[in-house]
C-alpha cells in the first residue's frame, strides 16, 4: 500500500506513514478485500495523490468516503467512474453553476479538476 503512494507524497508524509499504523490498516483492508468487495479498486486507492502532485495542489476538497457501489468509486472524492451523478455531486455541480455560471457537465468524473490542481481526497480512502 505504501509503495503505491506517489514518491512526492511519500516524502512529504515521511515517518508519519510508518508511525501511524499504516501497516495495520493495510492488513485490515487486505482482509476486507478477501471477505468481499472494497471500493475503490486497490490500484485506485491513492488516485487523488497520483493525479494531483503535491507541488501542484492549489485547492483541497475533502469528501467523507468513496461511493460504495461497483464501478463508481475511483479514488477521487465526489467523482464517479461510471458517469453517474449522485446527490452530493449534483449539489456541488449545481452550486458551481449557480455561483459561477459554469456549464453543467454531462458525466460525473472530476478528473479535469484534479488536472487543474484540485486535490479531491476522501478522509476515508476505502469502503466495503
Amino acid at each position: 500500500m505504501i509503495e503505491s503512494i506517489p514518491a512526492d507524497w511519500r516524502e512529504a508524509l515521511g515517518d508519519w506513514l510508518l508511525t501511524h499504523g499504516l501497516k495495520t490498516i493495510e492488513r485490515f483492508v487486505a482482509a476486507e478485500r478477501k471477505a468481499g468487495e472494497v471500493y475503490p479498486p486497490e490500484d485506485q486507492v491513492f488516485e487523488a495523490l497520483r493525479r494531483t502532485p503535491l507541488k501542484r495542489v492549489r485547492a483541497v476538497i475533502l469528501g467523507q468516503d468513496p461511493y460504495p457501489r461497483r464501478g463508481r468509486a475511483h479514488g477521487l472524492a465526489f467523482s464517479t467512474a461510471d458517469g453517474s451523478r449522485p446527490p452530493s455531486l449534483r449539489n456541488i455541480l449545481a452550486e458551481l453553476h449557480d455561483d459561477c455560471g459554469h456549464e453543467m457537465p454531462t458525466g460525473g468524473s472530476l478528473k479535469p479538476w484534479a488536472k487543474h490542481s484540485v486535490l479531491l481526497l476522501n478522509t476515508v480512502l476505502t469502503v466495503r
